[in-house]
């Protein structure tokens, strides 16, 4: 029998997200948090436009010799402020980019994995990770399947999150699809087995179970 209480609301705010995921045990580094508020374009673009203003009042004090050298004094602060910051945005667009094909190269290769899983003679050479509810019990290796493939999305969404490439409100939808699918005594139950049997990352395994016993 599938529960109908659900203990979770889903968030409302990204610092509400931000909140949610750290009490599941998903938290993210300093510097990734820093690095994630500092290299937005957004700011970024900000911080150009606070520069280019304290340029504009600064610059006739201390460059106050002459108009010519005021101007160029302008000139060249504007021009090093446009360089650093279409660097730093530059930085922050191919390390976005690096980690985004990272992470789905990962996801193809989990896919093709699942893919080639699905074979018979497979499934019995792996029937290890795919342990039943109950000793002697057969294993049943298309709900064994469907239960890897929510962990996997789950481990997918907090692995990007903790990355900086996804924001909080996002990944707690993914969480919040995951814990829909814990209203199901058996899921949770296989989620259990599966998650000691199989290979995922401290994180994935500690918003699982933080997930599980909320039901």
């Amino acid at each position: 029998m599938i529960g109908t209480e659900f203990p979770f609301r889903h968030p409302a705010t990204e610092s509400d997200a931000d909140s949610f995921l750290r009490s599941l045990g998903c938290t993210v580094g300093i510097l990734t948090r820093t690095g994630r508020f500092v290299f937005q374009p957004t700011v970024i673009l900000l911080v150009a436009i606070l520069l280019l203003a304290a340029a504009v009042v600064l610059g006739p004090a201390l460059a106050a010799r002459s108009r010519q050298l005021k101007t160029e004094h302008f000139i060249a602060t504007a021009g090093s402020i446009i360089v650093v910051m279409s660097v730093l945005l530059g930085l922050y667009q191919w390390h976005a980019s690096v980690e985004q094909a990272a992470m789905e190269k990962y996801e193809r290769e989990i896919s093709s994995e699942n893919d080639v899983e699905k074979l018979a003679t497979v499934r019995e050479m792996m029937e290890p990770l795919y342990p039943p509810l109950t000793p002697g019990e057969r294993p049943n290796y298309d709900r064994s399947t469907y239960v890897y493939l929510q962990l996997d999305n789950l481990e997918y969404a907090l692995e990007r999150y903790q990355q900086g490439l996804a924001s909080a409100y996002t990944t707690s939808r993914a969480v919040m699809t995951f814990a829909s699918r814990c209203r199901s005594p058996e899921f949770r139950q296989r989620v259990q087995q599966q998650l000691i049997v199989a290979s995922y990352s401290p994180v994935t395994v500690r918003v699982a179970q933080s997930v599980i016993k909320k039901f």
